[in-house]
């Protein structure tokens, strides 16, 4: 029995599928969502095989593959200048970051947040700097906390520090609730 492969005539000739990376790629480019739409589109070149020619690592063989790296350097040139005005601004906000009345977990949950914005935008922050920008927003009740910690001689990484902070949290909501309970007479 035949298989219908082997029945195509010859003068048929293999064609190139040309995918819609429309339904690959939900989120839509607009002027504010460049860095997410970015991570979205980065893989999908990477998967095809084509990262180096964009990352001009390899010269660009075709007409329409230059045409595309020069529509791809049109794009990053268009919304780089607002993403170094977002990394600027998540800069700030971790500069500027303190726990004030929130759960632990709540205040780690916004700078790793932030952190992981900028991630996004390839400009990672240390696990030592996110660290710091932690502890210095930890606030007043936190001070002989900061003190232990600065008495440290040993590294630790910023899942060791979340863990210390909930523990000095417990204690700290324990102290409270002690001096709030009255004596018995």
């Amino acid at each position: 029995m035949a298989t219908a492969a082997a029945s195509a005539p010859a003068s048929i000739t293999p064609f190139l599928i040309k995918p819609n990376l429309s339904h690959q790629l939900p989120v839509k480019l607009n002027t504010t969502n460049f860095l997410l739409w970015k991570t979205q589109f980065l893989p999908m070149v990477t998967g095809c095989g084509l990262e180096h020619h964009l990352d001009h690592s390899e010269p660009v063989p075709l007409p329409v593959l230059a045409d595309a790296c020069a529509a791809w350097n049109t794009l990053v040139s268009a919304y780089a200048s607002r993403s170094k005005a977002c990394i600027r601004e998540l800069h700030a906000q971790l500069h500027h970051l303190h726990c004030d009345t929130a759960s632990i977990k709540t205040y780690v949950v916004r700078a790793k947040g932030i952190a992981n914005k900028l991630v996004a935008l390839q400009h990672p922050v240390s696990d030592e700097e996110l660290i710091e920008f932690v502890v210095a927003g930890l606030g007043p009740a936190y001070k002989l906390f900061t003190r232990m910690l600065e008495c440290r001689t040993n590294d630790f990484d910023f899942d060791d520090l979340y863990g210390m902070l909930l523990t000095e949290e417990r204690r700290l909501t324990r102290e409270d609730t002690v001096a709030i309970i009255p004596p018995c007479v």
